[in-house]
């Protein structure tokens, strides 16, 4: 697997976790076998400010590598500042580009991420995601929200982050056709099980761990 120039060798990763992937976490888990490891959330105002506890949090054991540092922040401006210095500082590892990922829980929160500049923006339909309480996108809505960002340069990404229950495999797969069809660039999932029934349906879709994702085995991982 790789992210950008960076060549991950393995099948296990350290999802990003605020208080709990400090340091010693992180080289735990790389003993047990993580190929790629992410830090806590680091405030970029901090690290802009020289704040010591922002700093620690974004220094990396000689084990740690590849890894990247979770910046977070408000400011575009503060967040390409603190980039650069975990760039500096070697702590990101070549890994220094963000996708400014954004969600939209109705179309007029969409066109404000597009307005705000987001690289990437994802919705939930009107079923099978984890934003089921969110307005959300109709078919319709959703082919009219996709042209629009593609017509910026915009992905879309379309969370199916549930747990599908075998009687509704076939819905969701129709479902999933349907924003597939109308351009969506990637699907968010957490079923493992679903992904595998969609990557057969749809052999060229893109999917993505959502954060809800988990296994408990290294088949699970493989």
């Amino acid at each position: 697997m790789k992210i950008g120039n960076i060549e991950i060798n393995g099948y296990a990763a350290l999802a990003p976790m605020a208080g709990v992937a400090d340091r010693a976490f992180r080289e735990l888990c790389i003993e047990f076998g993580a190929a790629y490891v992410v830090t806590e959330m680091v405030s970029s105002k901090g690290l802009t400010m020289h704040d010591r506890k922002s700093d620690s949090l974004m220094l990396l054991g000689e084990t740690e590598k590849p890894a990247a540092v979770q910046i977070f922040g408000c400011d575009p401006e503060t967040m390409a500042l603190a980039a650069k210095k975990a760039a500096e500082t070697g702590s990101a590892a070549g890994i220094a580009r963000p996708e400014l990922l954004c969600p939209a829980g109705s179309p007029a929160a969409f066109d404000a991420a597009i307005d705000a500049g987001a690289d990437a923006i994802y919705v939930g339909g009107t079923a099978f995601n984890a934003r089921i309480n969110a307005k959300n996108f109709t078919e319709e809505e959703l082919r009219e929200a996709i042209a629009r960002a593609h017509a910026y340069g915009v992905k879309v990404y379309i969370a199916a982050n549930t747990l599908v229950f075998d009687k509704e495999m076939s819905e969701f797969l129709r479902a999933a056709e349907g924003a597939y069809l109308a351009g969506a660039d990637a699907f968010i999932v957490a079923d493992l099980g679903a992904a595998t029934q969609l990557k057969k349906y749809i052999p060229d879709v893109e999917l993505h761990a959502s954060t809800q994702l988990s296994g408990h085995s290294l088949d699970t991982a493989k």
